[in-house]
């Protein structure tokens, strides 16, 4: 891939997800069970861009949405989270990409690895960094007949993990919808038939 395209893809399409959480689209969706927790659409242009132009280009997007963030953000952890959660997703995108699975197979790694980093993550930042989140769990943890800390950061873990395997559904439909309508127009390296990430040239 020559620089210039890398340049104005990862510069398009991060712009575009920075716009998006501007615009305050990415807090419009609320997950009901959780309602701190949004569905955002920025990840579609980040998936996006990873679906035209390959892994690199992916992730160097997800970096200027991740700059953008931490601009506009009052704290660092919600933007390295959200970071965290779309490149383990482009992560299992590429690894299903290389192995050539089919789509349904391609939706369940990336599901499933998604789903298993933001547990380990939210795992650590629940319990040791903000534990005065689980205290909205507390209702849920009492009408289970259960009490106790670890009871509410277990389902908390749950919770958040149907989260992030229907934010994942959520990214990649839509995604996969709108590079499949301009494939035959700008013909990418895309995972959709997975050739590897071409070097860039200058």
């Amino acid at each position: 891939m020559r620089r210039s395209k890398y340049i104005a893809l990862t510069s398009v399409f991060g712009g575009l997800a920075i716009l998006t959480s501007i615009s305050g689209l990415s807090r419009v969706l609320v997950y009901p069970l959780v309602p701190y927790l949004k569905f955002d659409p920025a990840e579609i242009f980040i998936v996006i861009a990873y679906l035209i132009g390959g892994l690199h280009v992916g992730l160097t997007t997800s970096l200027i949405h991740l700059a953008g963030l931490m601009l506009l953000a009052d704290e660092p952890i919600g933007p390295v989270m959200k970071f965290l959660a779309v490149a383990s997703m482009l992560l299992g995108l590429e690894i299903s990409g290389r192995l050539g699975l089919d789509r349904l197979k391609r939706y369940v790694l990336t599901t499933g690895l998604r789903v298993s980093v933001m547990t380990l993550v939210n795992a650590v930042v629940l319990y040791f960094l903000f534990p005065g989140f689980l205290e909205f769990f507390n209702g849920y943890v009492s009408s289970l007949g259960l009490e106790g800390a670890l009871a509410a950061l277990f389902l908390a873990l749950i919770l958040t993990g149907v989260y992030n395997a229907i934010h994942t559904v959520f990214t990649l439909l839509p995604s996969e919808a709108v590079v499949a309508k301009i494939l035959p127009i700008i013909s990418p390296v895309s995972p959709l038939r997975h050739r590897g990430d071409e070097p860039l040239d200058s």
